[in-house]
This record gives C-alpha cells, structure tokens and sequence, in this order.
C-alpha cells in the first residue's frame, strides 16, 4: 500500500475560544496546520478529486469547528473536533497531525507570542 499524506499550512481562522470570558468577547486569531496521511495509490491512478483527500474540506472543516464551537474553552477539545470530522469524511486515514497556534492569548498579563496544542493520531 502506497500511503501520501495532504498538508495544509499557516491556515488563519478568527474566532471566538478560549477559557477567558474576554476571549469570547473579543475573538483571537489562531493558525491551524494539518498532515493527514491516507492510501494515495488510487487518487495517483485515478487523477480524479474524488480519489483522494480534499484539503479544501480540511481547511473548511477547520474553519467550521473554530468558529461555530463558542462553548469549547481548550485547543485539545478543538483538535479532538477536528480529527473526528475528518476521520467521519475519510475513514481510510491511517494517521492525522493538528496543531492549533492561538495567537498573543491571554495570559495573567503576560506578553506571550502564541500558545500551541499539537495533535497526533495513528491507527496503529
């Protein structure tokens, strides 16, 4: 089995998260990058969309869990969103990679560039 894996990189979304109420006042921006890897031997075959793994629908569903979930308080709640979505869509994934970077987040007055959750899944 040929296995490939689609990357999305330095995807910005605006919304409203966080475990300050502030934050869901005011909104943050966060960065969200992805590697999925999945059987690529067909979709290389094939050279049809439907073969393969849409990063438009990994960018969308991105987009989708961060700004229509206001109640999530934690980036791990998110990633874990995420990658349920994506593996409902495509089952045949055999490992997922989420980081979701919130950009200059609050923190008891601190300056701090950005707060980062990495997520990795394996079937293995």
């Amino acid at each position: 089995m040929v296995i490939g894996k689609v990357s999305i990189q330095d995807f910005k979304v605006f919304a409203h998260i966080g475990v300050h109420p502030v934050e869901h006042l005011i909104g943050r921006t966060f960065v969200v990058n992805f590697q999925v890897w999945y059987p690529i031997q067909s979709s290389s075959e094939s050279d049809e969309l439907s073969q393969t793994l849409d990063y438009g629908f990994l960018a969308k569903t991105a987009q989708s869990v961060l700004q229509n979930n206001p109640d999530v308080h934690l980036l791990e709640k998110l990633c874990a969103l995420i990658q349920s979505k994506v593996l409902d869509q495509y089952p045949l994934v055999t490992k997922c990679q989420i980081s979701i970077k919130k950009l200059r987040p609050l923190i008891d007055g601190l300056e701090v560039g950005a707060s980062e959750v990495e997520w990795i899944w394996s079937k293995d």
